[in-house]
């Protein structure tokens, strides 16, 4: 007698199950591909059973977010959006629903976010309105819900309302998402947007219960709008505006400090980006540009401790490995810049050079051997930009030839790396 879906769908479950007891680890890609293969089978006898349809799509959207590069990571998160959406259609409850499409949203974001990775601006901003387009027809249902007090299907004839927190935190998404078509297409339009649904989330969040209220994350995203009006200001802005902007994302960094968590983390680069981007704005600095950039520097090595310090001792976690290498090139860029404000007759001009080289080592060492792929893109996509860095800081700083920096730039090479994609990213 052939398996039955049940027979077929337990085995995914149990193949599943025991590739994430292996963490982040290239075996996982195998059983996962099993897995998979097994849904798929299982979905052969009943195309529309949702649970099938779902973890399809998860494994997709965790395999092309962690494990695969472009152009395969398209294809892994295509799918997943593909299948995402089946789910929505064929939940078994509005629950079920809203899940399938926040994560049908999350697989678009992705794609958004690669091309934008690959300098893609037009493909990305594509990818960003139809994500954009997607939240709004989520939360346009959410509202509509929630203001005719319909309740919401949970299965097995259990209903409950729809709670405020959920539609705070799709129109969350909603602003994290606008702000990104801004940084890919400069228009401020999205920025304008951003702020009326914000102001909308902040008018629904005083609704929700005290433990699920979003205020720091909102505080955050009003800073970054903030942020984004103050730095595209193509006139001179006085320091004084600028200081409204830094105070608001202090305000969010105090009101994180006491957690040490990943929130701490991301508030301490947050400030200070904002204090290095102020530098290189139309704000008139006067003579503060020095102790704008060493305080930004002092934050990253802050933000950076604190990544080191919450990472778990023997650990595989390619996204802290990421983040710590985007901090070192945070930190390294920081450098220079301080380097270049001084000029190079200055005595410090060349030992702040050389500390942005020491930094960048660094972010190479996280990915030994450097000639290698990493099987996590933002890991490797972190590696590339800090090559690049490295070798037109020594051809540009330090006098050396581009034929002394062949071993670098095959790296760039074999890989098929677009070093003007880096370079823009760099300037930007």
């Amino acid at each position: 007698m052939p398996p039955s879906f049940d027979d077929i769908y337990d085995a995914a479950v149990d193949t599943e199950d025991k590739a994430e007891r292996l963490g982040y680890d290239v075996k996982v890609v195998a059983r996962y591909d099993k897995a998979l293969s097994l849904y798929t089978e299982a979905l052969a006898l009943s195309p529309q059973n949702f649970d099938c349809l779902y973890n399809s799509a998860r494994l997709r959207l965790e395999i092309g977010n962690a494990y695969k590069h472009p152009m395969e990571a398209f294809t892994w998160l295509n799918d997943a959006f593909e299948l995402f959406t089946a789910a929505a259609a064929h939940s078994p409850d509005q629950l079920s629903r809203y899940d399938a499409l926040y994560n049908a949203i999350q697989a678009i974001l992705s794609i958004a976010d690669l091309h934008a990775d690959l300098g893609s601006d037009g493909d990305s901003l594509l990818a960003y309105n139809h994500s954009i387009s997607l939240i709004n027809a989520l939360l346009t249902e959410q509202h509509a819900q929630q203001a005719s007090h319909t309740q919401i299907d949970i299965g097995e004839g259990a209903s409950f309302s729809l709670p405020p927190y959920q539609i705070v935190q799709n129109m969350r998404l909603l602003v994290e998402t606008l702000l990104k078509a801004h940084e890919v297409a400069e228009d401020l339009a999205f920025v304008a947007q951003a702020q009326i649904v914000l102001n909308e989330a902040l008018a629904v969040n005083d609704g929700v219960e005290e433990q699920f209220k979003e205020i720091d994350a909102l505080m955050l995203l009003q800073a970054k709008i903030h942020a984004s009006e103050l730095l595209a200001s193509t006139v001179p802005v006085s320091m004084d505006a600028a200081n409204v902007v830094i105070g608001e994302h202090r305000q969010v960094l105090q009101s994180r400090s006491a957690s040490k968590d990943s929130g701490t983390v991301e508030a301490l680069c947050e400030l200070a980006e904002v204090l290095v981007e102020v530098t290189k704005s139309a704000v008139d600095t006067g003579n503060s540009s020095w102790s704008l950039l060493s305080e930004a520097q002092s934050l990253f090595k802050q933000s950076l401790d604190l990544e080191l310090a919450n990472k778990t001792i023997g650990s595989i976690d390619p996204q802290s490995t990421a983040n710590q290498m985007k901090i070192l090139i945070a930190m390294a860029s920081t450098s220079t810049q301080r380097a270049l404000l001084v000029g190079n007759a200055n005595a410090n001009y060349n030992t702040l050079i050389n500390n942005s080289q020491v930094y960048l080592k660094r972010a190479l060492e996280l990915t030994q051997p450097v000639h290698t792929k990493h099987p996590n893109w933002q890991v490797e996509d972190a590696k590339y930009e800090a090559i690049v860095r490295i070798v037109d800081e020594r051809i540009k700083y330090s006098g050396e030839s581009v034929q002394t920096q062949q071993h670098l730039l095959g790296v760039l090479a074999n890989n098929g790396v677009d070093l003007e994609v880096y370079r823009k990213r760099i300037l930007s």
